[in-house]
């Protein structure tokens, strides 16, 4: 960047962004920067060279500052991954052949891989893959409140009892769906699940039983409560006891609102459903009101022709 004939800036131009007016504004890095990252990146080029072949390529320059010179250091291993069953596979183990490459090498450079680099196709073979997702379910903390609905399958086809192959239409799959029938569904992206309603509807139009990741986010919530509060069962029931399990559940489900597993949750202790009897008997019951989102089923796009916008045609530039 220069002022007049003087150089008052060197470095490179990250973004430019522009306003209503067409006016233009640059965000710049110095050399400075620029020189850090260069370095950087070939520390972490240098040092996944090292990991995954056992070498490492040092070039640099005589000292004239022309002549290229290169060495190889070698630290005579390599580490490869080499799996059993080719990860295009769906049932090929790739989260063990993960683990087991990096424990090899942990033990040959005693260093712990924290990052993995993989490209489109390896990318696709993960995600299509059952032993990962069961794996990316389980980080995802086994929360269930997606449905399982118009997710991809490893499958060819469907077919009857029989072995007699068939072919769905979208407004049969739908059919089947409307009766309480999950099936499966060819119609964009290939072969994937369809339906979100359980075995109760349609005789049941209560949405906590209606749909699939609603009813089991019901059922796992019940279950975590019970494990979460099981050691609190024959401690003395007093204020104490009553309060700590309603904020503690307040802020567990709270958790689960800011990640957006639920739309809201609140936990109440409320004394009409608390009556004496009980509470001499030593039971004691709270309250929790709970939105699992329910699945988008439907997603419309309402178009109109706006004929206002002839009136741009008239505008000067």
């Amino acid at each position: 960047c220069k002022k007049d004939n003087e150089v008052v800036f060197e470095g490179r131009a990250l973004d430019d962004g522009s306003d209503f007016h067409n006016s233009h504004t640059w965000n710049c890095e110095s050399c400075l920067a620029y020189l850090k990252d260069t370095i950087q990146n070939r520390k972490n080029q240098m040092a996944a060279e090292i990991l995954t072949t056992g070498k490492c390529e040092i070039k640099g320059y005589a000292d004239d500052g022309q002549t290229v010179l290169a060495e190889t250091i070698d630290f005579g291993w390599t580490q490869k991954v080499i799996p059993a069953t080719t990860w295009d596979n769906p049932s090929a183990t790739i989260y063990d052949d993960i683990m087991n490459t990096s424990k090899m090498i942990q033990r040959n450079a005693n260093e712990i891989p924290k990052v993995m680099l993989c490209g489109e196709n390896v990318e696709r073979y993960l995600m299509k893959n059952t032993e990962f997702k069961d794996y990316m379910d389980a980080a995802n903390t086994d929360v269930p409140y997606q449905s399982p609905s118009n997710l991809a399958m490893q499958a060819t086809g469907i077919c009857l009892k029989d072995g007699t192959e068939v072919s769905l239409t979208l407004e049969q799959a739908n059919l089947l769906n409307s009766q309480g029938i999950m099936t499966a569904l060819n119609f964009i992206g290939g072969w994937k699940s369809w339906g979100d309603y359980t075995g109760a509807y349609p005789g049941t139009t209560d949405v906590k039983d209606t749909f699939i990741c609603v009813r089991r986010m019901f059922d796992w919530q019940y279950q975590t409560f019970i494990l979460t509060y099981w050691q609190k069962v024959d401690r003395p029931l007093n204020k104490r006891l009553v309060r700590s399990i309603i904020d503690s559940e307040q802020i567990r489900l709270n958790g689960l609102v800011s990640r957006e597993y639920l739309l809201g949750a609140e936990v109440q202790f409320l004394e009409e459903e608390n009556p004496l009897t009980d509470l001499l008997a030593g039971i004691f019951r709270v309250h929790t009101k709970l939105t699992p989102p329910v699945p988008a089923q439907d997603i419309e796009d309402i178009l109109e022709y706006e004929t206002s916008y002839f009136k741009r045609l008239f505008e000067t530039e």
